[in-house]
């Protein structure tokens, strides 16, 4: 026995009437979960890209202050070397000064010693007593 050319359409009709059945039953409800999921997924990416571009801004928002805080104690440790610099012109100042005043009060001494030597000759020379 043979097929008809209507048996073979209807064997073909029902193949593809089977096909297109598991195809509706079983590969879309898979294609329509795997898209669901993959839409959800790219939603989670989205908000994991925006969280960590926040944590990003955060963080170059906290370099930029450490930065200006280094410029900060740069400019302090500055002026720190300069305040310590006049210090020690000012103890090498006082050193000398020091040294200067020692150097009056010998010479004070010496004038005052004299003075009281010539006092002494001129009251002795007019008979005054001291």
């Amino acid at each position: 026995m043979s097929l008809t050319n209507n048996d073979k359409q209807w064997i073909k009709g029902a193949i593809v009437d089977g096909i297109t059945e598991a195809f509706d039953q079983v590969f879309m409800p898979q294609i329509e979960r795997l898209d669901t999921r993959m839409n959800s997924l790219e939603t989670e990416m989205k908000q994991e890209f925006a969280s960590v571009h926040s944590s990003i801004a955060h963080l170059q928002e906290d370099v930029d202050g450490i930065k200006e805080t280094l410029r900060t104690l740069e400019a302090l440790k500055s002026d720190i070397d300069e305040i310590y610099t006049m210090v020690e012109e000012l103890k090498e100042a006082e050193r000398q000064n020091s040294k200067d005043i020692a150097a009056l009060r010998k010479d004070l001494e010496e004038h005052i010693r004299d003075a009281d030597k010539k006092l002494h000759i001129l009251a002795n020379a007019n008979g005054v007593t001291l």
